[in-house]
């Protein structure tokens, strides 16, 4: 009995080194894991103004070339009645 109790206290101060550590290792594991779901939280902000931004510059590319049409045809219609005027 005596030995088991000797045993025992002589692995106790091992048993809690490896405690302190596995404790560490879960609070480090748990720190990286906070630290990946942030990042994959800005990465997603990022890619959603990134989605927003281009979505904008399309729609604005849109306006420019339905602008230029209208010019365009505005212009051509224009033409077209001078044509017909001058020939008349």
């Amino acid at each position: 009995m005596e030995d088991t109790a000797l045993v025992l206290e002589a692995i106790r101060p091992i048993i809690t080194q490896q405690k302190v550590v596995i404790n560490l290792l879960e609070r480090k594991y748990e720190n990286s894991q906070k630290e990946w779901m942030f990042k994959e939280t800005a990465l997603l902000l990022q890619l959603d103004k990134s989605k927003k931004a281009l979505a904008a510059e399309i729609k604005a590319r849109r306006r420019e070339k339905k602008k230029a049409f209208l010019k365009g045809a505005i212009l051509g219609a224009a033409i077209s009645v001078a044509l017909s005027a001058s020939t008349h």
